[in-house]
């Protein structure tokens, strides 16, 4: 089990790829995905959300670091799905607090 504490994941916010190296040492997010027969190899985007893909070094194509995960069809960036998360397990509920303190726009949902 994970032990995920609020505390310990405010300095995540503006260190995405600390926060990713988390994801996957917990084994939320792929580590060493494989694209013809090669690990691919984790490259910096800043189009993406999470600023973050996996590239493919034989035919240089692209993979979410989300993809095959419950993260993939979110629009909220990794760090407010884990604050989130972080925040329910603390049972705080409010979602007027939640999209205030998560800084979430009226384009993001937190429930459809």
């Amino acid at each position: 089990m994970i032990e995920i504490r609020l505390d310990n994941l405010a300095h995540y916010k503006f260190h995405i790829s600390g926060l990713i190296e988390f994801l996957q040492t917990s084994l939320v997010l792929a580590k060493f995905p494989l694209c013809c027969g090669q690990v691919m190899k984790l490259a910096i985007r800043s189009y993406v959300i999470d600023g973050h893909v996996f590239r493919c070094l034989v035919c240089r194509t692209f993979s979410s670091i989300r993809k095959g995960t419950f993260f993939e069809k979110s629009k909220l960036s990794l760090y407010q799905i884990v604050m989130l998360i972080a925040y329910y397990c603390e049972g705080i509920h409010s979602q007027n607090f939640l999209i205030k303190q998560l800084e979430i726009s009226h384009q993001e949902k937190l429930v459809h």
